[in-house]
């Protein structure tokens, strides 16, 4: 995955760090393997809605690239899923629960030096249907807890310029503008 992408419009909500991070309507966990097919449909959903907020990246011809990347994650414990809590008939262990979002962190990685360790949130989303209600915010909470863990001094997201719910979401947890990528496109030749 070489383009960071972003969707979780939501409001903040007051917590309690139990490790894993759980509210009153939805928990944030350490994902496993038993959760790579789920986390796998939802980075596809994540990239399908950006393709409408510009972004150039494709969704299933990246799917295989996909799913390694997010095994790797799984393994390092850098992927986070956010499930409902609310009771489901047949479904009261929330382990059973469809995931509504995750988060998918990384080290800043290669042969520059730099002054400062940083950390990015590699990806973020929270299911159209469950937005609004927290789970982005917890989503980015749990994903740079994790980072501080690993020990980086700053983190770094990217966001569509379109994707205004997304910027207003990073604002609120203090992230401001680092560097502004601008792009053209090239007539044909």
């Amino acid at each position: 995955m070489t383009e960071r992408e972003t969707d979780a419009e939501d409001e903040p909500t007051d917590e309690t760090d139990t490790g894993d991070d759980a509210t009153s309507s939805h928990a944030v966990v350490a994902a496993t393997m038993a959760d790579l097919d789920a986390l796998v449909d939802l980075w596809l959903a994540l990239a399908s809605d950006q393709r409408e907020e510009g972004s150039h990246l494709r969704a299933r011809p990246n799917a295989r690239v996909v799913r390694d990347r997010l095994a790797e994650a799984i393994v390092a414990e850098e992927v986070f899923l956010a499930r409902s809590t609310d009771t489901a008939p047949g479904r009261d262990d929330p382990a059973e629960r469809d995931p509504i979002g995750f988060v998918l962190v990384s080290r800043e990685r290669g042969s520059y030096e730099r002054d400062v360790d940083r950390g990015f949130i590699d990806a973020l989303f929270v299911k159209p249907g469950a937005r609004d209600g927290g789970i982005g915010s917890s989503l980015l909470d749990r994903g740079e807890r994790r980072l501080a863990t690993a020990g980086v001094d700053a983190v770094a997201i990217e966001a569509m310029a379109s994707n205004v719910d997304a910027r207003r979401l990073y604002r609120r947890h203090d992230y401001e503008p680092h560097r502004v990528e601008l792009e053209k496109e090239l007539p044909d030749r």
